[in-house]
């Protein structure tokens, strides 16, 4: 037994969070094609309302109401609105976009506008994926 665990390899992390001047990227050590299949997957495990995709362009369009995000402080009597609509106006549209850069594949986030999201809702969202692309 001893000498099976010496002979273990070390697991490769096959994605990984890093942060730059522009903002927080995943690396996905994985070419274009799978990279985009497993983060379909991982979008759909997490519960990403996936609206649209494109792959020629490399972007999902997703909804996320942020748990921990500033839009979702109510107050005694939004709790009371039980008339008001459902939990769906207070998603926000985000982009997924992934870049092909040979053998890995950068991800980042972009706001409903196409710009790159530097919130901290962003970094949480390639925190959420990190983890299930691991």
């Amino acid at each position: 037994a001893q000498s099976m665990l010496a002979r273990r390899v070390e697991k490769q992390v096959r994605a990984e969070l890093v942060s730059d001047s522009s903002g927080s990227m995943l690396l996905v050590r994985e070419d274009f094609s799978r990279a985009w299949r497993r983060t379909g997957v991982a979008l759909d495990r997490i519960g990403f309302a996936v609206e649209d995709r494109d792959r020629t362009e490399g972007i999902y369009y997703v909804r996320y109401n942020d748990p921990l995000g500033e839009q979702n402080v109510s107050g005694i009597l939004d709790k009371l609105a039980f008339w008001s609509s459902d939990d769906d106006e207070d998603a926000t549209a985000y982009h997924i976009k992934l870049f092909a850069d040979g053998p890995v594949t950068r991800v980042i986030v972009n706001n409903s506008k196409d710009e790159r999201d530097t919130t901290s809702t962003a970094k949480r969202i390639l925190t959420l994926l990190e983890e299930q692309l691991r």
